[in-house]
Order: C-alpha cells, then structure tokens, then sequence
C-alpha cells in the first residue's frame, strides 16, 4: 500500500496529494473511519477521496480501506517493526542524532497538534478528582508510574495500576463515578483496556485516554483523548511524546492546585532533609558547601 501511493504520487493532483500524505502519517486512524472522515480531515470533497481511490487502481474508498487494512494488520509485528526502525538510519553506527531527529520531529508535531481544549478539560478533571488511577502495563507501565509519582507528590489521592486480568477487574471494582482513570494505551488495545471501557457502565469512572488512535475499543467510554502521535505505525516508537504530555499535566495540574501543591513539596523536602538515606553527615549538607 505505501510503495503504491508513493509510486503514483507524483502524478496525482493538488488535492489528492493531500490526501495521500494524510494516509500515510494516520494510517491507524483511517481505517477505523468512512470517506467523509477522510474528506474532512484533508480539506476535500467525498469526490476528491473517490478519485483518489481510482487513481490508486480501485473501484472506490471501501476497496483502498480494506487493502489499509490488510496493510496495516501486516505491520503489527515488532520485529519487522524494529527492523524497518533500524534500516531507516544512515549507515555505519548510528548516531545519537541520527536517532533522535525522528523523535524531535513528532514532539515538535504534538506540539501544534494536540487539543488545547482537550488539555485543559484533563487538567480541570484531575484536579476534581476524588480519586486518581493511571494504568498502563507491558511497555506503558514507565509512563504510568511517572505520572502517579509525580502527581502524587502534589498531594493528590493517586493509584497506579500495572495489573493484567483477574488482579486488574479487583482493582476496578473499587473506582466510581468521583474517580478518574488515566489509560495509557497505543497502537492497538490490549485485552485489560478493553476491560477498563466494558467496566464503564458499571463504575462510571471518567476515562481520560492517551493514545495514538482512534480506534473504537480504545476510547469509546472517554471522557477525553488526548492523541499522541508518536509516529508511523510501521516503525518502533517510543515514548517521547507521551512523556512530554505527563511533563506538561504535571505542571499545569500544580499550576491549577497552586499554594497547597507547593506546600505538600516543601513537606516533603524537609522529610527528605531529616530522613535521608543514608542520613547527611555534617560533611555533606549544602551549607557546609563552600
């Protein structure tokens, strides 16, 4: 699918290209929507798509959607995903660099991209919580320990959950409709998110998504998403963006709390001063520091 856009894009129009370019950067979007989806995210026409799709060589968007599909569903695999990460980089031992343009150029993309209004709505939910949980496990479990640590510094009732299965549904049972429930999830839902969503009707827990897509089993039950794109689904990706939206929450959350939040840091800065492990000795204080 990406070698037939890309051969025949120099040949298609103005309009066209456009959409093949979004294609391409939002595949996993795209295949979970219908035409007018595509029509209103590249600033076209249904005919504009339509054409699009002819001009690929099918009879019309549902025959391009299922070959993104099949498409997508072949990239899934990790190691052809690594591999691929790995054969897109200059030759010879790759450079610190080499390697972390990509990475810059997705930040600097969630930059412009991601929802304001989203953001705020986040913030203002997190602050009004009674409770806070943060789940992400396998991979996204760094992501969602860095978010509970840091939130719970503030002072905030927060519980971060990694379990899979059994353990997780006794977790869940505790939320309720005074709760939040930050899910870290991407590419494609594990089984325990789509536990979380199916457990909404029960708990009525606001369910703040992060991901990078829009697949229905990832955040039908939402509240709000906030889309990280962290790049193209064919390659490793990593978990730039989305620790620089836990930076951003973070910060805008104490902003929000304001004078009790940088109390319950100071409290913890004296209790770190007279419980260190192991304890300063007269030697090591910062006063004694010339």
């Amino acid at each position: 699918m990406k070698n037939k856009i890309s051969e025949q894009y120099d040949s298609l129009t103005k309009q066209q290209k456009k959409i093949a370019t979004y294609i391409l950067d939002n595949m996993n979007d795209v295949i979970f929507e219908n035409v007018t989806f595509l029509a209103e995210q590249t600033g076209t026409s249904v005919a504009s798509v339509v054409r699009f799709a002819n001009a690929l060589g099918y009879d019309g968007f549902p025959q391009l959607k299922e070959d993104l599909i099949n498409y997508y569903k072949n990239q899934m695999d990790i190691a052809d995903r690594f591999k691929r990460t790995i054969d897109n980089l200059p030759e010879g031992r790759p450079s610190f660099a080499a390697i972390s343009q990509s990475e810059v150029d997705y930040l600097q993309k969630a930059v412009s991209t991601l929802d304001q209004n989203a953001f705020d709505q986040v913030v203002d939910l997190i602050c009004a919580a009674q409770k806070v949980y943060v789940f992400g496990n396998s991979s996204n479990e760094s992501l969602a320990n860095n978010l509970w640590f840091r939130l719970d510094r503030l002072g905030l009732e927060v519980l971060q959950l990694s379990q899979s299965g059994h353990c997780l549904i006794e977790r869940l049972f505790k939320l309720n409709a005074d709760d939040v429930i930050v899910v870290f999830d991407f590419f494609t839902p594990s089984l325990d998110t789509t536990r979380i969503h199916e457990l909404h009707e029960r708990n009525r827990a606001k369910i703040i998504s992060v991901t990078d897509t829009i697949n229905p089993s990832m955040i039908k039950n939402s509240t709000v998403v906030l889309h990280a794109k962290r790049g193209s689904p064919e390659n490793f990706n990593s978990h730039v963006v989305p620790s620089a939206i836990i930076n951003a929450l973070v910060i805008a959350v104490a902003h929000e709390l304001g004078q009790p939040a940088i109390d319950k840091l100071k409290e913890l800065s004296k209790l770190r001063e007279v419980f260190s492990y192991p304890p300063l000795d007269n030697s090591m204080r910062l006063e004694n520091i010339r």
